[in-house]
């Protein structure tokens, strides 16, 4: 008779003892590892205990180009305002039955309408639609009434804007709210497409 007692084990039991081995045996590796990044990143950067800050040693190319690498935020540089497709124009549609002007956003298609001041390009913008996500989030051309995607986004309660004719390469418009006119600006002529 045999004193050895034998114990068998479960899948779940042997499967736990051979993942505890795996991670046993690369648990060094690891630590090998985080040690050498840690003793690294100290030689990467110095620190200057006299004026209290930190700076880097790195070559200056290899930061440029590092930095190149990293996503930039958007700004307002020579490629903005975005360019506008010629070939893909979405425009304001003006009701004759009502004369009402809409809008709608439509991002397969390109368009940035201004409403100015007076009928000139150069007048103070009072209010923008546009496709483009850049001409609308914070309104970065400190339109009176705002920046939007479309006239069914307008911030007003009970909004219109209102066709009033034509004043040379421009359309006088009201913009009405809650059924009284708020202020009129002009729309560049071009931008103006007429239905029934």
């Amino acid at each position: 008779m045999n004193n050895r007692t034998e114990v068998k084990l479960n899948n779940n039991e042997y499967l736990g003892f051979r993942n505890l081995f795996y991670v046993s045996r690369i648990l060094p590796f690891i630590m090998i590892e985080t040690l050498f990044y840690i003793i690294f990143s100290a030689l990467l950067t110095k620190y200057d205990a006299v004026n209290g800050r930190q700076f880097s040693m790195r070559v200056p190319e290899i930061q440029r180009s590092f930095d190149d690498t990293l996503p930039q935020r958007h700004t307002k540089t020579a490629s903005y305002p975005d360019t506008i497709s010629q070939d893909n124009l979405l425009k304001a549609v003006v009701s004759r039955s009502d004369s009402l002007i809409w809008i709608r956003g439509d991002i397969k298609k390109d368009y940035r309408i201004f409403g100015y001041q007076s009928p000139s390009t150069k007048s103070k913008p009072l209010i923008l639609f546009s496709v483009f996500t850049r001409d609308v989030t914070d309104n970065p051309y400190n339109c009176k009434y705002g920046a939007y995607y479309s006239t069914s986004d307008l911030a007003f309660e009970d909004t219109r804007i209102k066709f009033r004719g034509f004043d040379g390469k421009f359309a006088l418009a009201q913009f009405i709210i809650e059924g009284n006119v708020a202020d009129t600006f002009y729309f560049e002529r071009k931008w103006l497409t007429f239905i029934k």
